[in-house]
C-alpha cells in the first residue's frame, strides 16, 4: 500500500475512536445550562364550550350597524337582524365562528391594566352580547388591534382586559360585515317535451 493510504487510514482509525468515545461518555451538563421549562397552556378567554352560545348580538358603534341572530331549536340557526329566513341562513359559519369564539385564547393578560383609551376601550369599536344556554349574557368590548395587528384588546364584563388573536374576533365580526346568508337557488322552470 501507499503512504497516502496508510495515513488516511491511520485518520479515520483516529476519527471512528475519538466518536466512540464521545457517544459513550457524553459531557456534564453545566449547572448553568437552563433546564427546559414548558410553555405555560394560554387561559381561555371566555371558558365557554360552543353549545352554551343561544344568541348573539354584534354592534358598530360609530356606524350603529348591528346584527343578530339565534339558535334554533332543530340545530340551526335563524338571523333576527337582518330578518332571514332559516333556509338562507349560513349555519355553518356561525357556528365556525362561535367554535372558535368558544376556543379564544388570552394571548397577553396585563399585570397593570393601561387605561382604557390606550387601547380603544374608551370608546370600543364593536361590542358582542353572547346569550348563553342558562340565560346569561356576555358583553364583550373589542377595542384597538394590537401593536403588531395580529390580535385587539378585548374586555369581558368587568373584568381586566386582555390581547386575544384576531382569528376567532374577526370570525363573529364577520358575521356583521359579511352576513351568513346563502344565495337563494334558482327553481328550475318545467320543461315541456313535445
Amino acid at each position: 500500500m501507499r503512504r497516502n493510504t496508510w495515513i488516511a487510514l491511520a485518520v479515520f482509525i483516529v476519527l471512528g475512536g475519538v466518536a466512540l468515545y464521545v457517544r459513550a461518555n457524553p459531557p456534564a451538563p453545566d449547572d448553568d445550562t437552563p433546564a427546559f421549562t414548558p410553555q405555560p397552556t394560554l387561559a381561555s378567554f371566555l371558558g365557554i364550550a360552543p353549545a352554551d352560545v343561544v344568541a348573539i348580538r354584534i354592534l358598530k358603534l360609530q356606524t350603529n350597524e348591528s346584527t343578530s341572530m339565534e339558535r334554533d331549536d332543530p340545530g340551526g340557526w335563524q338571523i333576527l337582524d337582518p330578518e332571514t329566513p332559516v333556509e338562507l341562513t349560513n349555519t355553518t359559519q356561525i357556528e365556525t365562528a362561535v367554535a372558535q369564539v368558544s376556543n379564544m385564547r388570552v394571548l397577553t393578560a396585563f399585570e397593570t391594566v393601561p387605561a382604557l383609551g390606550q387601547i380603544g376601550l374608551d370608546t370600543p369599536d364593536y361590542i358582542i352580547s353572547l346569550t348563553l344556554e342558562d340565560g346569561e349574557e356576555l358583553e364583550i368590548l373589542v377595542g384597538a388591534t394590537t401593536p403588531t395587528g395580529t390580535g385587539y384588546y378585548l374586555q369581558a364584563g368587568s373584568d381586566d382586559p386582555v390581547a386575544v388573536g384576531n382569528g376567532p374576533v374577526d370570525s363573529l365580526l364577520n358575521l356583521l360585515h359579511m352576513p351568513p346568508i346563502l344565495e337563494p337557488t334558482p327553481e328550475l322552470e318545467a320543461t315541456q317535451s313535445p
